[in-house]
């Protein structure tokens, strides 16, 4: 019995192989021996890479974003290992649209040297590009794109607002604990006073790291188990809440072991001991909630009484599993071999395939990356002559104001008792931070003058997080007395009101001073979420992310101020900002600026 072999498909991008001698092979360029599409998505990576370099090294200054270039490292490994290490077009409509998305960003990042929208518009092609590769196993490595999401650093400060609400709940449960073990203590803000020592002091900004590294190690658990997506939420969530219970436990047992013991916990070998190992446990109950999670939505096996063929059980195997033979729990999986090799084979549309093969659209590609790259290299570089020729991320280059720099020129300010905290010594005040009393009259505010930050700092949510109620913010700039008047003519600040339900009101003025002595743009009155959008932008739309000092003036009071005396601190406040702003820049200087005529 004679047999017909057929020919078999072959897919129109397939990647060229060199399976002939080198001699019996016709004669190419190397840009034909190559996958063209190496060059599609080289050439898209290489755009990006300039804007990137002051992307990561402005996450890696965060502590919580630290955990990056592990991203790197478990994406290229699973690229490496599930892959087939060919190259190939974008997959569908998604991933078409992510290339486009992100070449758009990536443009609107370059016009407006914005760092934050080149990393994202990295993030975008990243994504489309795992989305496109295909393994063995799987019909697509899109749920690599998930980890690659982690590279993101959340806009608006929303990571420090996350922050700040985490540690708040962590102080209320710590209080919690250390109530049922019997441990006499109270609870100011974020600060637990026990009996002779003040525990876990921290400004109101400051908070927990580890909810990102669990979040990432979520998303790679995601990812390296082949978890279906749909399911990706609930694993941050728990991952969240896996953050929150472990630095309960962090706090819980440094107080425990002060009281009980007298021993400190809090700084030292001993607290990042403590801290790696409440980490690693959260991240075994992460592993824990996997297998609940395969155990409570595993597939529903094959039986002889036709069960398969009910709607309902064909829609909920959907759900869990693409897998052909869900008869296992292993076989919880995003793949299907079958499903797989036809998505491997497909061809693409002829259009298109007519547009790739044509030498000029494919060098013309090669071209207009380059010159992204090239316009992108030039971005960098104006951003880097505008930028201060200061580092301030160390304590070494901070500006360190005199204690009795401020001199005689107040009307109503009397500055005493000088704190002052680098490297976070003094957690009341934070990384880095100075601090002056003041007396008005009969009351007593202070000072703070808080340093480094990369654009600009939205102080009211600091007060809102330590159960301050803002009733109005708005934006003054009609104070008629100039700081550096050559440098700037918008110096406008914050005023904000707040109250607590018994009554006690705040009054809050804070503003950016810049390290060569200029004064950022104050942003608009948009209200929490607004401010921290517009204040990351400076007067001209472009998003800041230059290294500023953050200037404010608190002041509690039993009851509303009158508008005059407000209208007067005012006064004295931009009195006090001129102070700092000249001191930056003359160091021996003590004046105070005098309303221009």
């Amino acid at each position: 019995m004679s047999t017909i072999e057929s020919e078999t498909p072959v897919a129109v991008d397939a990647p060229v192989t060199f399976d002939q001698p080198e001699s019996d092979q016709p004669s190419r360029s190397f840009f034909d021996r190559t996958s063209k599409w190496m060059w599609f998505w080289g050439g898209l990576f290489a755009a990006c890479v300039p804007l990137l370099i002051p992307y990561f090294a402005d996450m890696w200054a965060a502590p919580h974003y630290q955990y990056f270039p592990f991203v790197f490292l478990a994406v290229g490994a699973l690229i490496y290992t599930r892959s087939d290490r060919q190259y190939y077009p974008p997959a569908g409509w998604l991933g078409w649209s992510l290339v486009v998305l992100g070449i758009a960003t990536l443009a609107l990042a370059i016009v407006n040297q914005a760092v934050w929208l080149g990393g994202f518009a990295f993030v975008l092609i990243g994504i489309a590009f795992v989305a496109s590769l295909r393994g063995d196993e799987d019909i697509s490595l899109l749920a690599l794109g998930f980890p690659l999401l982690m590279l993101v650093k959340l806009p608006l400060n929303l990571d420090t607002l996350l922050i700040q609400n985490l540690q708040n709940l962590t102080t209320e449960l710590s209080s919690v604990m250390l109530d049922v073990f019997g441990v006499s203590h109270a609870i100011e803000g974020n600060i637990i006073k026990l009996a002779d020592r003040e525990l876990f002091v921290a400004e109101a900004c400051s908070g927990i790291q580890s909810v990102f590294t669990l979040a990432f190690l979520a998303s790679l658990l995601v990812a390296f188990l082949r978890r279906r997506l749909w399911l990706a939420p609930f694993y941050l969530a728990i991952a969240i809440l896996l953050a929150v219970a472990g630095n309960v436990v962090r706090v819980t047992t440094v107080a425990l072991a002060a009281v009980w013991n007298g021993t400190d916990l809090s700084s030292g070998i001993s607290h990042d001991i403590l801290g790696y190992t409440t980490l690693a446990l959260a991240a075994a109950l992460l592993l824990s909630f996997d297998q609940l999670i395969i155990t409570l939505l595993h597939p529903v096996e094959f039986t002889s009484d036709g069960m398969l063929d009910n709607p309902l059980v064909r829609f909920w195997n959907f759900l869990v599993s693409d897998a052909p033979q869900p008869d296992q729990r292993s076989s919880y999986r995003s793949f299907d071999e079958s499903e797989s090799r036809r998505y491997r084979n497909q061809q693409l549309p002829g259009w298109m395939q007519s547009a790739i093969e044509n030498p000029l659209i494919r060098y013309g590609f090669v071209g207009v990356a380059g010159l992204l790259m090239l316009a992108s290299i030039g971005q960098l570089a104006r951003m880097q002559m505008r930028a201060p020729t200061q580092t301030v991320h160390s304590s070494d280059a901070l500006f360190a104001p005199a204690p009795d720099m401020w001199g005689d020129g107040f009307e109503i300010f009397q500055f005493s008792d000088h704190t002052t905290a680098r490297d976070g010594n003094n957690p009341r005040l934070g990384e880095n931070a100075d601090l002056w009393q003041v007396q008005v009259g009969e009351l007593v505010g202070q000072v703070v003058l808080s340093q480094p930050y990369s654009g600009w700092h939205e102080l009211c949510v600091c007060y809102q997080n330590l159960d301050w109620e803002l009733v109005n913010r708005d934006v003054v700039d009609d104070v008629d007395i100039k700081v550096m008047p050559e440098l700037s003519d918008d110096e406008s600040f914050v005023t904000a009101r707040f109250k607590r339900p018994g009554g006690q009101e705040g009054l809050l003025m804070f503003s950016a001073v810049s390290y060569d002595g200029s004064i950022p743009s104050s942003p608009g009155s948009f209200g929490a979420f607004g401010s921290r959008l517009f204040g990351r932008l400076d007067r001209n739309g472009i998003i800041d992310q230059t290294d500023i000092m953050m200037f404010q003036f608190w002041l509690p009071t039993p009851k509303k101020l009158d508008n005059k005396v407000i209208r007067q601190l005012q006064e004295e406040f931009v009195k006090a900002r001129a102070v700092v702003a000249k001191n930056v820049v003359n160091p021996d200087s003590a004046s105070v600026a005098k309303p221009e005529a």
